[in-house]
This record gives structure tokens, C-alpha cells and sequence, in this order.
């Protein structure tokens, strides 16, 4: 599978696509070909593609996130 990937300004993106940094940013942006009948693109062909971006520390935190966020724009809803 070819993935192309290059360093973009936010500002020559946003003709074709609304993005919600300041036009000076950069950001990183991945192509892949969409998924075809015959193409042999998969979901574990495409693992770890983002793992450079991962941050271990937070990978617990991650199984809670959902309760957490609950709880801290609720409070504590348990009866």
C-alpha cells in the first residue's frame, strides 16, 4: 500500500477543506487511496501508521476516559 504523507500550511488546505488552526500552522497530512472492490488495503495493513504520534502515559487513562469526562461535567452520578 502506498501512503504519501507531507508537511502542509493550514492555509493552502483551506480551499478544500475547513480546518480549525490558524492559517500560519502547519500540519502533517497522510494520502491513501480509498478502499476498492479489488484493493488489498485492510484495517492491519493501516496499523500503526499513527504510532509515532502515540502516547503511551496515556493509554490507561484511555479505558476511564468516558466515566471521567462524565463525572467531571456531572458530578459523581452513581447511585
Amino acid at each position: 500500500m502506498l501512503i504519501e504523507k507531507k508537511i502542509m500550511n493550514v492555509a493552502d488546505l483551506l480551499p478544500i477543506m475547513n480546518l480549525p488552526w490558524e492559517k500560519t500552522q502547519q500540519v502533517e497530512v497522510f494520502v491513501f487511496p480509498l478502499r476498492q472492490k479489488d484493493s488489498n488495503i485492510t484495517p492491519q495493513s493501516m496499523q500503526g501508521v499513527l504510532s509515532q504520534y502515540a502516547d503511551v502515559s496515556l493509554i490507561e487513562a484511555e479505558k476511564n476516559a468516558w466515566h471521567t469526562n462524565i463525572e467531571e461535567k456531572y458530578g459523581n452520578i452513581r447511585h
